[in-house]
């Protein structure tokens, strides 16, 4: 009988360590920058960080720059009002799906608009193409801050539910992508 318990306690000790050792080693969110440059090596850039790195260096952004709390303030000399970001905000997700800006001129053309859960903003410029696609989650966690702050932290925990590009720029000389997954290197 002593044995019996004695394997079964092992087998039980075995079960925990291997549940424990997965959930450790379940994927975590990585934050890529990746930004390639005209066929040569020496213009590449690969930054791939997992998103709980990011939040430890912005724990490590003095006070005056991001709060303990994750907030940031936005002061009124960069000539942007929080709170008036959060008005046209609530316009834009209260329209629902709609084309906001079109502008064509004679060499670009830049459009945003809401489609479903994201803003896609798209600029083309002679043969440099701006693709970003915002999910109006992050734009809200971004927005969440009281007063004049905008809350870095909670856009962080969203940027951690997403998967997929954020930002793409595309020219003849440069590829910039910016995009979330469970990869550490790409």
């Amino acid at each position: 009988m002593t044995r019996q318990t004695l394997w079964m306690g092992t087998l039980l000790v075995g079960i925990i360590v291997t549940v424990a050792l997965t959930s450790a080693l379940e994927a975590q969110s990585w934050l890529h920058l990746h930004i390639e440059g005209g066929g040569n090596s020496e213009g590449n850039v690969a930054v791939d960080l997992p998103l709980q790195a990011v939040g430890a260096v912005m724990a490590m952004t003095p006070d005056n720059i991001i709060s303990p709390d994750g907030h940031l303030v936005v002061a009124e000399e960069h000539g942007l009002s929080v709170s008036g970001l959060r008005q046209v905000w609530q316009g834009v997700k209260d329209a629902g799906n709609a084309e906001f800006v079109t502008l064509r001129e004679e060499k670009r053309i830049v459009r945003v608009a809401r489609t479903g859960d994201q803003i896609k903003i798209r600029i083309q410029h002679e043969d440099e193409t701006v693709r970003v696609d915002l999910p109006l989650a992050l734009v809200d966690a971004l927005l969440s801050g009281a007063g004049e702050t905008l809350n870095v932290a909670a856009a962080l925990d969203q940027l951690n539910t997403l998967r997929g590009d954020i930002v793409r720029v595309t020219d003849e000389e440069r590829q910039i992508r910016v995009w979330v997954d469970e990869q550490s290197v790409q």
